[in-house]
């Protein structure tokens, strides 16, 4: 199953910019849904609830007496696969299994430079919702190098803020585009050449149990990073 959703009335789809996202996944339970970048999932100081993954699911689901939770989040400039929970007791299974580790969440990144060794952990303590230092650790495995640049298959045992970038960012390797924690030297050459206009991070994989079963779901890559990866395979 895969549709998209937009503002679903009239009055909500002048308040909200058009910004459709596919749902590739549909029960009575749950929503797995495939996020583009530039999408907003919460609400924050600068994004009004409207104009968030949140609030358009909550908008198109108000008819049904359903009030969509997220139970995971990416960044705003991420894209790829988020869970949404239809009903509070799946939210809260979810969670648990979120916290008991239990999920396993697999990414695609674009570093700068190479990766040494080609798989390996970063164990590397980030801020938690105090601000305390907590636990983070980030697998990767590089599947493909470039010229400058290194694709990584990323798999996180922790759910930190900015974790993934944090992590490449604390090894002297980037994420490729990223606006708040890369280099921004090569950023702007990059984008020159390759007109990237958000950082280079997808969400490709998720598993977890439902319904007494492990189940798993993928997103490929979406045509601005896979035109990307194109282009530098070309050289």
């Amino acid at each position: 199953m895969s549709r998209e959703i937009v503002a679903p009335d009239a009055e909500s789809a002048k308040a909200a910019p058009r910004a459709p996202f596919e749902i590739i996944f549909e029960d009575p339970d749950l929503l797995v849904i495939d996020k583009p970048a530039g999408l907003s999932v919460q609400e924050s100081d600068a994004t009004l609830r409207r104009h968030t993954l949140e609030g358009m699911l909550q908008l198109a689901y108000r008819a049904k007496g359903i009030v969509p939770r997220l139970v995971h989040r990416i960044d705003k400039e991420t894209s790829g696969l988020i869970v949404v929970a239809k009903r509070p007791q799946v939210a809260d299974e979810l969670e648990r299994q979120f916290e008991t580790r239990a999920v396993e969440k697999e990414y695609l990144v674009l570093v700068v430079g190479r990766l040494f060794p080609t798989q390996g952990a970063i164990d590397f303590p980030l801020p938690g919702r105090d601000g305390r230092l907590v636990g983070a650790r980030t697998l990767y495995r590089v599947e493909k190098e470039f010229s400058e640049t290194t694709l990584a298959r990323v798999k996180t045992e922790t759910g930190r803020m900015h974790q993934i970038r944090l992590h490449f960012a604390r090894l002297g390797r980037p994420v490729v585009a990223d606006r708040q924690h890369g280099d921004f030297a090569f950023n702007k050459r990059f984008n020159r050449r390759y007109h990237l206009r958000r950082q280079f991070l997808h969400a490709a994989m998720i598993a977890f149990e439902h319904k007494g079963k492990k189940r798993k779901w993928t997103a490929p890559l979406p045509e601005d990073l896979a035109r990307v990866l194109k282009a530098l395979e070309v050289g």
